[in-house]
């Protein structure tokens, strides 16, 4: 989602955080889905300096190790800088709520990255 489509920030005034996530022992992947399709709404709740929010099903793959062959999803979350290095909740008692529905997700196989992008000027 982008809640302000008119809220476009310039290059290099944006950052992204880009998780790859694998399911939870027990989770078939139609149910990891559904289950991460419903976070959607939370994060929409309790994420107010998320600017755009992308969810991303692998399909297809070239992993090689046994770690990456179990990632089933890339969320992509943006943020404008600074925020993007701060707090995402207002409370810790809003990231506590949302952390409690990460049940779907073995977050011990997670791996997240936070990235700034770089527009190169035509030559």
């Amino acid at each position: 989602w982008r809640p302000d489509p008119s809220d476009t920030p310039g290059p290099g005034a944006v950052g992204k955080q880009a998780a790859f996530l694998a399911a939870a022992d027990g989770y078939t992947t139609e149910r990891f889905r559904r289950h991460y399709r419903d976070h959607v709404a939370l994060a929409r709740r309790l994420m107010p300096t998320v600017l755009q929010y992308a969810q991303n099903d692998v399909v297809a793959s070239t992993a090689r190790t046994a770690a990456t062959q179990e990632v089933v999803a890339v969320s992509e979350l943006w943020f404008r800088l600074p925020d993007f290095l701060g707090a995402h909740f207002r409370s810790d008692a809003e990231g506590d709520e949302f952390r409690s529905h990460e049940g779907f997700l073995d977050l011990t196989k997670a791996v997240t990255v936070a990235v700034a992008s770089h527009h190169p000027t035509p030559p």
